[in-house]
């Protein structure tokens, strides 16, 4: 029943975290009251402790708001709105964990303290500065029913606020673990290691016939499946064989230009009238230096292949019939298509080598990266390094520049790759792991060439910049642990409960 808040908890916690000491500014400061109906019923039960719609709506449209104040025109509600309800019911769960875990441990909270936040809230105020009954009877009363409900939800928010400063003060980070944390995040390594493919074999390695042969007989289940999978791949568009004489001039030429590149088109048409060979005329006269040696042979062309006038002419022309002369932005052209084919698809016999062709390369691939990954790891585990089995087995040795620990644990060469990079920075200098790593398509093995730690310098001023915010992450990761623990105990028990269909209907 908690699955709409487990997703996002750890986000969740980082944000409540950074909200509940403004939370009154939100409740007070604002002062509109939102516009909603009676609850209907109860979003988050934990107990005696309730949140209803009108709870739910509040904070939501809190936390909508403080998104639209930040990001502008960029915010758009709709696409947003799962993840605000996402965190408003979050927000909700766990005000109602620390409220309850608050009045277990015996916290407790005065009507002065209450009185002091209403007291200095300038929503209340007069314009002379003075609390004022009035605004503050109209608030409570339309957004809370009575001023008895308003004080229970005031009592109870400051519970939440007192329950997170101890949890939070608790998690102390000491200069040890700063120290650690910032060489962690400074510490730079340079790697070799070799990467082989499993899904594609190297440009110096032909299969045998009697290899694809093999393949064909073995899989025909599975080539069939693949052919099936990829019948778009295997559709041939409609094709012309089409041959052209060109005589180039410019569309923006003089119309002398233009004149005298017409008048030989049509003395070509006229030779071409008379029977003389279109391959001969277009070896003679063309302009077009790629087709021209060719007998004005374009090959076979698809719809969109040709220039728009060209596309018309060689759509509407039956095989052996030469066009008249058509003009494009290269000049004029006489045209003849010689063979049409219809569009098709491809037939299984006609591919089913090309499949097999594939699957017995990727399956030659994936047993020499296999084998060549074995050896290699067993000659690691046999005192050598990976620099010294690479050389044995010709394979290739790739070398990185200093690399920090980065969140996408990126290695250049290799992409993205957290376990054989966390691997490499906990081993020694020098040392090479035996261990095959999967990244990608590819099976890499890794030594460590060089450590290098921060200079004291660097070291030092870096701990002091990030002191702060390692204390507060520290905090808010000891807060967000208790938090989750604590909510699976509860709801273990059947003691916290969220009804997602009162979400969904608001």
């Amino acid at each position: 029943m908690l699955d709409v808040i487990r997703k996002g908890q750890r986000w969740l916690t980082a944000i409540f975290i950074a909200v509940i000491g403004l939370v009154f500014v939100f409740l007070i400061g604002l002062g509109g009251p939102m516009r909603g109906g009676p609850s209907a019923g109860d979003v988050v039960t934990l107990d005696d402790i309730r949140f209803g719609q009108r709870e739910f709506l509040r904070i939501r449209a809190q936390q909508e708001e403080a998104y639209r104040l930040q990001l502008g025109e960029q915010f758009d509600p709709r696409a947003a709105r799962e993840m605000l309800d996402t965190m408003a019911v979050g927000s909700l769960v766990q005000r109602a964990i620390l409220a309850h875990e608050a009045e277990r441990l015996g916290l407790r909270v005065g009507k002065t303290e209450i009185q002091r936040i209403l007291r200095d809230s300038p929503s209340f105020r007069d314009e002379n500065g003075k609390f004022d009954n009035e605004a503050f009877s109209r608030y409570v009363e339309w957004e809370y029913g009575s001023q008895r409900n308003y004080l229970e939800h005031m009592r109870r928010l400051l519970l939440t606020q007192k329950m997170a400063s101890l949890l939070l003060s608790q998690g102390q980070l000491s200069e040890a673990e700063l120290r650690a944390s910032v060489l962690y995040d400074l510490e730079q390594v340079r790697l070799a290691y070799v990467a082989l493919e499993t899904e594609a074999l190297s440009p110096d390695v032909e299969l045998t016939d009697q290899q694809i042969d093999d393949y064909l007989n073995s899989h025909e289940a599975e080539i069939l499946a693949l052919y099936e999978e990829r019948q778009e791949d295997y559709h041939v568009p409609a094709q012309g064989k089409v041959r052209h004489i060109l005589f180039a001039v410019d569309r923006e030429a003089e119309e002398s230009q233009v004149e005298a590149a017409r008048e030989r088109a049509e003395e070509a048409l006229a030779r071409l009238h008379a029977n003389e060979e279109f391959e001969v005329l277009a070896r003679e006269l063309s302009d077009d230096p790629t087709s021209k040696d060719q007998g004005g042979d374009l090959g076979f062309v698809s719809p969109g292949e040709l220039a728009g006038e060209l596309e018309e002419v060689t759509v509407s022309l039956e095989p052996g019939v030469t066009s008249e002369i058509v003009r494009s932005d290269q000049g004029f052209h006489i045209v003849r298509v010689d063979e049409r084919h219809e569009s098709r698809t491809r037939t299984l016999d006609e591919v089913e080598r090309e499949l097999a062709r594939e699957g017995a390369e990727m399956r030659a691939a994936r047993d020499r990266a296999n084998d060549l990954s074995a050896k290699l790891a067993q000659a690691i585990r046999d005192g050598k390094t990976l620099e010294e089995a690479a050389r044995d087995e010709e394979v290739i040795l790739e070398r990185t520049a200093l690399l920090r620990r980065r969140a996408d644990s990126f290695v250049p060469g290799l992409g993205s790759a957290p376990e054989l990079l966390a691997a490499a920075f906990a081993m020694a200098e020098g040392q090479s792991s035996p261990r095959v790593f999967p990244v990608g398509s590819r099976l890499a093995l890794v030594q460590l060439i060089e450590r290098k730690e921060p200079e004291p310098e660097l070291l030092e001023s870096t701990i002091s910049t990030r002191r702060d915010r390692f204390q507060a992450a520290k905090s808010d990761a000891t807060l967000r642990t208790w938090i989750e623990l604590r909510r699976q105990e509860l709801e273990r028990d059947g003691r916290l409960f969220v009804d997602t269909d009162l979400i969904a209907g608001s």
